[in-house]
């Protein structure tokens, strides 16, 4: 979604460097994923990577954090040559649902 916009952006998601979704088009309606953190590390990490541009480039997402108490907005970008990563560490919960 580039402001707003849905223009057929492609993209697959990980989560520590784990496949969570393989190209997967974005879409307004948003998609939903319940993860646990890994409380083993310093810091959990979420990134996106281009598998297309769609119609107006770089790819961009608004990515939802749920940490069980608040509601946290992060846009992510990712091109062809570059990933979008959020790092998330723990304060509290051990479990988050982004979108």
């Amino acid at each position: 979604v580039d402001n707003g916009e849905i223009d057929r952006d492609s993209v697959s998601l990980f989560f520590n460097n784990q496949l969570l979704a393989e190209k997967i088009e974005l879409r307004k309606g948003g998609l939903v994923y319940n993860i646990s953190l890994d409380e083993k590390v310093a810091s959990n990490e979420v990134s996106m990577f281009a598998e297309n541009l769609g119609i107006i480039p770089p790819n961009t997402a608004m990515l939802i954090i749920y940490d069980g108490k608040k509601r946290h907005e992060v846009s992510l970008t990712s091109t062809l040559q570059t990933n979008g990563t959020i790092r998330l560490k723990k304060k509290g919960t051990s479990t988050a649902s982004i979108q």
